[in-house]
């Protein structure tokens, strides 16, 4: 089974996993200062190429549900690209989950969009 790494990052620290096959390998805590973000830096240079998946628990981080008409290829693109920068200008760490279509007549599209409000986290 290939590798990965699950990361969990909050104000206070950073924790890192690496998965090998079906346990953890290794896991380590990263304090929130300079010596801490040299250590995690450290841990995550060998894993090049690894998927990483990351969990964010802050005050930092804001969702909204949006509905947006139901559209296909490059206008569905644009059209969520537009929402999420009116939502979230200057966050470069922003996202959008189709959840479904509504029931209603329109059956538009439901989604979640989200962001880490604060990129220095």
């Amino acid at each position: 089974m290939a590798d990965k790494l699950l990361i969990c990052v909050s104000a206070q620290q950073a924790t890192a996993a690496h998965w090998r096959g079906r346990r953890f390998a290794d896991c380590r805590a990263f304090a929130n200062d300079d010596a801490g973000l040299e250590a995690f830096g450290e841990f995550l240079a060998p894993f090049s190429g690894v998927p990483a998946y990351i969990m964010v628990d802050a005050v930092e981080e804001d969702y909204r549900f949006e509905t947006l008409p139901h559209a296909f290829g490059s206008e569905r693109g644009e059209m969520i690209r537009r929402k999420l920068k009116q939502h979230y200008r200057n966050s470069p760490y922003i996202t959008a989950l189709l959840l479904g279509r509504e029931s209603g007549r329109r059956r538009d599209d439901r989604y979640l969009v989200s962001a880490l409000t604060n990129p220095d986290l």
